[in-house]
């Protein structure tokens, strides 16, 4: 690579990733107003429904014998009562402040419990504003027609599609990959990453960089795109 070249290529790098960094943050926040549109009284029928399953299986369960199989229906819990929680009438406001119910004593399983299933008058509002919670983009719209485990049924599904795809992918490239990238995605123990929202949410992610990769790395040669690409997926 000529000086010039790589001069040229430091200043392009220079000033696109801040108007990367810059224009994502106001994409992902128009998503959020646009979720936070909402009305969450349509998604009640859907969370009453949840509740069977929270009953069911609490906030930490097994699914299988091995420690690494255990959900984590304490974190699904918050993204639910986050995505049902009432508008204000602030759609700007909701969508930054991202807050959910709570009750004093309770975890997030216990509180989505005594919302739905009880009386939940006892409860108050607080902010989980430090965070940045892209999975209301979808999950939003999902309660609106699924509960709980339909939602599940419905990301198993996908992640199965994506891992076939990135498996299929990677046959095309290097057949000598394929076996490694299977025995990787046993040991993640698919089963609770494909039951579980909160680890779902990663796997998807990461098998869609997989998948953009194996399609884009002949073409770009791995040099010139990736630093923007994975600043993309860090904003993510």
């Amino acid at each position: 690579m000529s000086k010039s070249l790589g001069k040229k290529l430091f200043w392009k790098k220079l000033i696109s990733i801040p108007l990367i960094v810059i224009a994502l943050a106001l994409i992902g926040y128009i998503l959020l107003v646009a979720v936070y549109c909402i009305p969450t009284s349509k998604m009640e029928v859907q969370m009453k429904e949840s509740c069977d399953v929270f009953g069911k299986e609490g906030s930490y369960i097994s699914v299988m014998s091995s420690p690494n199989s255990k959900l984590d229906n304490f974190t699904d819990a918050l993204m639910l009562l986050t995505a049902s929680h009432p508008n204000t009438g602030n759609v700007w406001k909701d969508a930054v402040c991202a807050s959910r119910l709570e009750k004093e004593g309770a975890n997030t399983k216990n509180t989505l419990l005594y919302v739905f299933k009880d009386d939940g008058t006892d409860t108050y509002s607080i902010s989980y504003a430090r965070y940045w919670h892209g999975y209301l983009v979808f999950l939003k719209p999902l309660l609106l027609f699924f509960n709980y485990g339909q939602i599940r049924s419905l990301l198993m599904f996908l992640q199965l599609g994506l891992f076939l795809l990135v498996i299929v992918q990677m046959a095309e490239k290097n057949k000598k990959m394929v076996f490694p990238t299977f025995l990787v995605w046993i040991f993640l123990n698919p089963v609770a990453n494909m039951l579980s929202l909160q680890f779902n949410s990663v796997i998807t992610v990461m098998f869609c960089a997989m998948l953009f990769i194996l399609k884009k790395q002949e073409k770009h040669n791995g040099e010139d795109i990736y630093c923007q690409y994975f600043l993309s997926l860090w904003e993510l």
